[in-house]
């Protein structure tokens, strides 16, 4: 049996991502998915993007405690990242491995960095 969750918006009768999700509509609010489990529910670009910008947000917070070099390198991972999370169809195993550089380098410059906790959580929702 297919498991009901209402985290889909869209017409009735779309198709989201990778197929996985299907909007079957008028579930309580009309806005229910039914995801087969074929693929894990990606995480939704916008929520992407937005956790990539309170990243970049708390990084610029603790820039100054960053060695240059750390810094230059998170800089480009970062970019990166976000330029493939705005692409129209970004690839998972791309996004994942941006994600995974940015966790590596604020993990060797220290795992209390407040940008630590935030990049892993992008990196797990990517199912990392």
């Amino acid at each position: 049996m297919a498991d009901v969750q209402n985290t889909f918006q869209g017409p009735v009768g779309s198709v989201s991502g990778d197929g996985a999700k299907v909007n079957i509509g008028n579930v309580g609010d009309g806005t229910g998915t039914v995801n087969d489990g074929t693929a894990p529910a990606a995480a939704d670009a916008p929520t992407l993007l937005a956790l990539i910008e309170q990243l970049r947000t708390e990084i610029a917070e603790v820039r100054a405690q960053l060695p240059e070099r750390d810094a230059t390198e998170l800089d480009a991972a970062v970019a990166e990242l976000a330029e493939e999370a705005g692409q129209e169809e970004p690839q998972r195993s791309r996004l994942r491995r941006f994600a995974r550089n940015v966790r590596d380098i604020l993990a060797d410059a220290g795992e209390t960095l407040a940008p630590f906790g935030t990049a892993v959580g992008i990196y797990t929702a990517l199912g990392g």
